[in-house]
């Protein structure tokens, strides 16, 4: 993370990092994979002339970049919601992206399974919760602890649980 009071203060600190790690990887010869999709970041300005610094990042596609010393490419897209170890992050510390993805990955994992599994009837219903543990809710709670979900993420992530629950 970086952190500056001006703009321009946040792109010079931003060059100088990825020069930095540039030449470093090229002292120790890595590479780094600048390639489109490879590498997302959270750009945000704040401050006299913050829209100004953002829309000079902005491309000819309308996608947010920036540029990397010594390079043809463009180092990082700037993403609203990137996809960081399986969850979704947000620039506003929006989690609402995360727990949709969440409960998608429940969801699937309940339909594969509602009827031969959590409907059965040869199963007790411990070995029922058993499954809802393994199956349902490790989707759901997964790397839960980092993030302070709203209400609004609450409820979608309880809807699931209750229907799993009354199915069992």
């Amino acid at each position: 993370a970086l952190l500056a009071p001006q703009p321009w203060m946040l792109d010079a600190a931003i060059s100088d990092l990825l020069e930095v790690l540039s030449s470093t990887f090229e002292e120790l010869h890595l590479a780094i994979n600048w390639l489109p999709g490879k590498i997302e970041g959270l750009l945000q300005h704040r401050g006299h002339g913050a829209t100004a610094a953002l829309e000079a990042r902005r491309g000819s596609s309308g996608t947010l970049s920036i540029p990397v010393p010594g390079h043809d490419q463009h180092a990082a897209a700037m993403a609203q919601h990137p996809k960081r170890l399986g969850a979704y992050v947000s620039i506003r510390g929006d989690t609402h992206a995360s727990t949709q993805h969440r409960v998608r990955g429940a969801m699937n994992a309940y339909a594969l399974t509602s009827a031969r599994v959590f409907g059965s009837a040869l199963l007790s219903t411990s070995q029922r919760l058993g499954f809802m543990d393994s199956l349902i809710m490790s989707r759901l709670l997964f790397n839960m602890h980092i993030t302070v979900p709203t209400s609004r993420d609450i409820r979608a992530l309880n809807t699931v649980c209750m229907r799993v629950l009354r199915r069992v």
